[in-house]
């Protein structure tokens, strides 16, 4: 331990060098987990779905939507969710499930309604790589 602090008073510059990249590392690897928490897989969403305790929510636009979208999805865009119109098809189901083509929208949609998750008790996840993930499982999707 004493040739450690007589190396960094030594090299103070390296030093800081390496104390920063160490913070910085830590900082990326704790917000890749708290992401990870928030993404659901494919498999995990079935069971949720089979079981009937969770709601899917398609954040795409309509047109995409409507080409092809998960079964019993809603789409739904930032103002329906802000104004709580999900909430009242939703009565029972706690987990709400977001949707987009890759995941990077719903990742923007999910910072925007983290309070309502916290205020109506609702867990919300996003379904990890999106639609895309999805077809690449090759599980099923309706065409309207």
């Amino acid at each position: 331990m004493g040739k450690l602090i007589q190396f960094a008073s030594n090299h103070t510059i390296l030093s800081l060098i390496w104390l920063s990249l160490l913070i910085l590392l830590l900082i990326n690897f704790i917000r890749n987990k708290i992401n990870n928490m928030l993404t659901i897989s494919r498999y995990e969403t079935i069971s949720l779905m089979n079981r009937n305790h969770a709601m899917i929510i398609d954040l795409r636009n309509q047109k995409e939507y409507c080409n092809e979208h998960i079964i019993n999805s809603f789409n739904l865009n930032l103002c329906h969710i802000k104004n709580d119109i999900f909430y009242k098809k939703n009565n029972t189901k706690k987990i709400l499930i977001l949707v987009c083509d890759n995941g990077k929208l719903s990742k923007k949609i999910l910072k925007k309604i983290n309070k309502i998750e916290q205020s109506k008790n609702f867990k919300i996840y996003i379904l990890e790589d999106g639609i895309t993930g999805w077809k690449l499982d090759n599980l099923p999707l309706v065409k309207s």
